[in-house]
């Protein structure tokens, strides 16, 4: 009687702990960049001595693009003997072009800025490009962080270029919310 329930046992068990392979599969973080995703990004940015901070809201329409509405802030730092900074207040329109590869967001930022820069006690308002990149690592469907590099140049301040070096360059610390 022990061997007949010993080998019924086994030729049961196999069907009774068996799932559907569905629920098997390891699902992998892939950054959602189909479209009509919304993101927000947030930038903690180091800065001549101190801390500057973004904003930006993107919006994908087709997998791998996206429009992005970008504000930034870089305080002016005058108390630098050797190297003071210029201060950056810009409202930016994006394209960004993603490429995400398993749990990574390659990304590129190609734009159009409006800025107001502050320099010794001058101040000047000027239009201009921008041009960021950056990757992202996946921490669940809604988290990401990453780095991301840019650059913002002002086309059509003449002051600015004699007193300050004419451009912006800055790295960030960014954080990604999907939603």
């Amino acid at each position: 009687m022990k061997n007949i329930l010993f080998i019924f046992t086994m030729l049961v068990a196999p069907f009774s702990f068996a799932e559907d392979q569905k629920t098997q599969e390891p699902q992998p973080l892939f950054a959602d960049l189909s479209s009509g995703v919304n993101n927000i990004s947030l930038q903690v940015i180091p800065y001549a001595k101190d801390v500057g901070f973004g904003l930006a809201y993107e919006k994908s329409f087709r997998p791998g693009l996206a429009l992005a509405a970008a504000f930034t802030y870089l305080p002016e730092n005058n108390n630098a003997l050797s190297h003071p900074a210029a201060g950056l207040l810009s409202l930016a329109a994006q394209i960004r072009l993603h490429q995400p590869i398993e749990c990574f967001d390659f990304y590129m930022a190609h734009g159009f800025n409006v800025m107001r820069m502050e320099f010794l006690n001058n101040d000047d308002t000027s239009i201009g490009a921008s041009f960021a990149f950056g990757s992202l690592v996946q921490f669940s469907k809604q988290l990401a962080v990453g780095i991301e590099f840019s650059l913002t140049t002002p086309w059509f301040s003449d002051d600015f270029y004699t007193i300050s070096r004419g451009y912006f360059v800055n790295s960030a610390v960014t954080g990604r919310f999907t939603f």
